[in-house]
């Protein structure tokens, strides 16, 4: 799942990454619905938590902290699933595995303009033949959000400690 925390995430920057995905991603009728109503429940769960909007980064935290501390297991088949949810976004077509393209286009709608550190980013998952089975994002992603020892490989870190991605 690709998590972009802003200083203050507001409705109206939800509304943006939505629509500015399902057009780069040239997707219509009912999978554009299909990708739209996902992203909503998504943002509305995971980030917002059930609150209106806009929240602060520091609220964002201490929800998703205080969420982890109450119940281990609970926070992480949560975020799984929305993990599962964001990550079946990418796949366009629902084939079980999202293409270099496909990852392209959503990083490329989340504002993230650095094409070659997004294909690096890409290449963490060990594509074959250009595809990443969903599963293996979800758990990579999984790992990332809810695992506290440190010294297990943690791809998404990795990633995320080489570079700039603006």
């Amino acid at each position: 799942m690709i998590l972009f925390v802003y200083v203050c995430i507001t409705c109206y920057a939800v509304y943006i990454f939505r629509e500015a995905f399902v057009k780069l991603a040239h997707l219509e009728g009912k999978r554009k619905d299909e990708v739209l109503e996902t992203s909503h429940r998504l943002w509305n769960n995971f980030i917002f938590r059930g609150k209106p909007g806009p929240i602060t980064e520091q609220e964002f935290i201490d929800m998703t902290n205080n969420e982890y501390k109450e119940d281990r297991r609970k926070f992480t088949e949560k975020v799984r699933k929305d993990c599962t949810d964001d990550v079946s976004c990418f796949d366009y077509k629902k084939q079980g595995f999202v293409t270099e393209e496909e990852f392209l286009t959503g990083c490329k709608a989340a504002g993230m303009e650095n094409e070659q550190w997004n294909k690096d980013f890409f290449r963490i998952f060990n594509p074959v033949e250009g595809k990443i089975e969903v599963n293996v994002m979800v758990e990579a992603w999984v790992r990332f959000l809810t695992e506290e020892d440190s010294s297990k490989k943690d791809l998404i870190m990795e990633c995320l400690q080489t570079g700039d991605n603006a």
